[in-house]
C-alpha cells in the first residue's frame, strides 16, 4: 500500500509551509484563525481542573466529583444538554501471594516482596497457577522481522520466564528503536503470553537491564482497575509478576542450568525455549472493590438527529505516571506530563455552540484516565448514550502543549485514513506538520479504544500537541503558554464541522502504509478491552 503521490508525508507539510509563506511574501493574508478561541478559557478550565485532581484523580474520588460539577455547570452554561454516566469499575488490590518451586533440588519457598511480586487482572479474590516453567527469551513474536521467542512452542496452562526489554543494546536494538520500546514493555509480553493461552509470566529483573531497582519495583502499587464483569475477566494471564535476579539464578540453578549462560540465549534469532524440569505453585490473594466512576456527557444537538454525531472526547485528570510493576507513558515525572485535553475540548464546545446549528449533532465526552488505560473511556463505548452506528467521528484529545509555539501535532497511532487526512490539512493550513506519535507506549494506552472503534467501524483520531523540548522547565501555574492550545481547539474545531456537515463523509478512504512493527498492535488490540 503506498499514500497517494504528495500527500500525507513531511515532504507534503513543507510544501503546504513554503506555499502559505510565498503567498503572504506576495501580499496575500494566510487564513482567518477561525473560529474565536479564548485563550484564558481554556487557562481557566486547566486550573479549576487541576484544583480537582490536588483533591484526588482516583476513579469515584472527591477530586472526581469537583471535576464533574466543574464540567457539568461548564458545558451546562453554554446550553448543552449535560448527563453524568455513571460507569462501574472493578478495583483490584493484591493483598498477599505465596510462590513456591519444586524440581530435582526439592522444593523451595520464595519471600514475597523479597524474592518476588506478583499479581492478576482476573476478577477473583484468590488466584493459583501451578506449572512447569518456560524459558521464552523476550517473549517476542515479530515473524515478519525475522524474530520469534515462541518457535511455535505450546505453552498452553504454562508459566512463562521472560526477560525485560528487547534483543540488542539500547544503542542499537535489533528490532528498531520504536519496536524495541514497544515489544520491550510488561504490558506486550503479558499480553502476547496470554493470547498463547499461558497461566502466567514472570518478568527476570536483571540489575544491569532493568530500568527500575528491585526496590521501585517492590514498593510500586499494582492496584489495578477494570469494567470487565469477571467472567470476560478470564482471558487475563492468572499470574503476572517480577522475579528478582538473585531468585532467578537459584531458580536455574534447580534446573541444572546457569543464569549467565542461558539468559545471552535470547539475544539470537535462532532461539528457542528451554524448558525447565522446575515447576512453580503461586497463589495471589486480591481485594476486590466496587467502583462507580463518573463520565461527562454533554450533548449540542444538530438540525438533525442526535444518534448522527460527532464525537470529541478527552480525559480530565492528568495521565498516568508509570512505575516498575506496571506499564508506563515513558514521563516518570509528573511534571513533564502535558495537561489534559478537556479544558480544550470545553472551549471547542462554547465554539461551536455560538454556530447556526448544523447537519449532525455534537457529543463532547469527558472521561478518567486511569494506570490501566482509559477505564471511562471503555465504559463509555461498551455503554454508549447514542448508538456507536450514528458516531460518524470520534476524535479524542489526549493532551496540549502549554510550553510556548510549536510546530508538531502528534496522531496518535492508527487512525481512520479519512479523518486523519482532514487533520494533516487542518494542521497544513496553521502552518504545523501532523505526523505519528514518537511514543510507542501513549499508542499502547490508548489501544482499548481504538480497538473499539475499530472493530465497530467508526472513524476514529486520537491527537496530541506534545512538549516540542523537553528541556524546557514547566511553567508557573498560571503563566503556562496557551497559543498552542489555541492551535488545537481551532483544528479540533474545523476537522469536527467539516465531518458534521458532509454528508457523504467518509467520501473516499485514503490509505496509508502501517510501520512494520505497529501492524501487529492493531492485530493483537483487536476485541480486546486493555490498552
Amino acid at each position: 500500500m503506498t499514500p497517494p503521490r504528495g500527500m500525507g508525508t513531511p515532504r507534503f507539510a513543507l510544501a503546504v509551509l513554503g506555499a502559505a509563506l510565498l503567498s503572504i511574501d506576495c501580499g496575500q493574508r494566510p487564513p482567518p484563525p477561525y473560529p474565536a478561541i479564548a485563550a484564558e478559557q481554556i487557562r481557566t478550565h486547566a486550573a479549576r481542573l487541576a484544583e480537582a485532581e490536588v483533591a484526588g484523580a482516583e476513579a469515584g474520588g472527591r477530586g472526581e466529583q469537583l471535576a464533574a460539577t466543574y464540567l457539568t455547570n461548564a458545558f451546562t452554561g453554554m446550553g448543552l444538554r449535560v448527563q453524568q454516566q455513571q460507569a462501574l469499575l472493578t478495583k483490584m488490590t493484591p493483598t498477599g501471594s505465596a510462590m513456591t518451586l519444586s524440581g530435582p533440588g526439592g522444593s523451595r519457598v520464595l519471600r514475597a516482596g523479597e524474592d518476588f511480586v506478583a499479581w492478576t487482572n482476573r476478577h477473583e479474590p484468590a488466584v493459583s497457577a501451578d506449572a512447569e516453567l518456560v524459558f521464552v527469551g523476550y517473549g517476542i513474536s515479530l515473524p515478519r522481522q525475522g524474530w520469534d521467542d515462541y518457535k511455535g512452542t505450546d505453552v498452553r496452562g504454562r508459566i512463562l520466564l521472560m526477560r525485560i526489554g528487547a534483543p540488542g543494546s539500547s544503542e542499537r536494538p535489533l528490532l528498531g528503536t520504536a519496536a524495541e520500546e514497544y515489544y520491550g514493555r510488561p504490558g506486550y509480553k503479558f499480553e502476547e503470553a496470554a493470547r498463547r493461552g499461558a497461566a502466567g509470566v514472570l518478568l527476570i529483573h536483571v540489575n544491569d537491564r532493568a530500568e527500575d531497582t528491585w526496590g521501585v519495583i517492590r514498593r510500586s502499587s499494582v492496584d489495578l482497575l477494570d469494567v470487565r464483569q469477571p467472567a470476560q475477566s478470564a482471558s487475563y494471564l492468572a499470574v503476572e509478576g517480577w522475579l528478582n535476579e538473585e531468585a532467578a539464578r537459584g531458580l536455574f540453578a534447580d534446573a541444572g542450568l546457569t543464569l549467565d549462560a542461558t539468559m545471552p540465549l535470547a539475544e539470537h534469532a535462532n532461539f528457542a525455549p528451554v524448558s525447565l524440569p522446575v515447576r512453580a505453585a503461586i497463589q495471589v490473594q486480591s481485594e476486590l472493590t466496587a467502583v462507580t466512576s463518573t463520565n461527562i456527557v454533554a450533548t449540542l444537538e444538530g438540525a438533525g438527529q442526535a444518534a448522527e454525531h460527532v464525537l470529541y472526547s478527552a480525559q480530565w485528570n492528568s495521565l498516568p505516571v508509570g512505575d516498575g510493576s506496571r506499564d508506563d507513558l515513558t514521563d516518570t515525572e509528573a511534571g513533564d506530563q502535558p495537561p489534559p485535553g478537556a479544558p480544550v475540548v470545553l472551549e471547542v464546545a462554547r465554539a461551536l455552540a455560538g454556530e447556526p446549528k448544523l447537519p449532525r449533532s455534537f457529543v463532547f465526552l469527558v472521561v478518567t484516565a486511569e494506570s490501566e488505560g482509559l477505564a471511562g473511556l471503555d465504559y463509555y463505548l461498551s455503554h454508549p448514550v447514542y448508538p456507536l452506528t450514528g458516531m460518524r467521528a470520534a476524535i479524542h484529545l489526549a493532551g496540549f502543549s502549554i510550553k510556548g509555539p510549536g510546530h508538531h501535532l502528534s496522531i496518535i497511532g492508527p487512525s481512520f485514513p479519512a479523518l486523519k487526512e482532514l487533520v494533516r490539512q487542518q494542521a497544513a493550513e496553521q502552518f504545523r506538520v501532523a505526523s505519528p506519535d514518537p511514543d510507542p507506549e501513549r499508542v499502547r494506552f490508548y489501544g482499548s479504544g481504538k480497538a473499539t472503534y475499530r472493530a465497530r467501524t467508526v472513524p476514529s483520531v486520537f491527537l496530541a500537541s506534545w512538549q516540542a523540548s523537553p528541556a524546557v522547565p514547566t511553567a508557573p501555574a498560571g503563566s503556562e503558554d496557551m497559543s498552542v492550545a489555541v492551535l488545537d481547539a481551532q483544528l479540533l474545531f474545523r476537522v469536527g464541522r467539516r465531518v458534521a456537515t458532509a454528508g457523504n463523509w467518509p467520501s473516499r478512504q485514503i490509505t496509508r502504509t502501517v510501520p512494520p512493527w505497529a501492524a501487529p498492535v492493531e492485530a493483537r488490540n483487536q476485541g480486546q478491552s486493555k490498552p
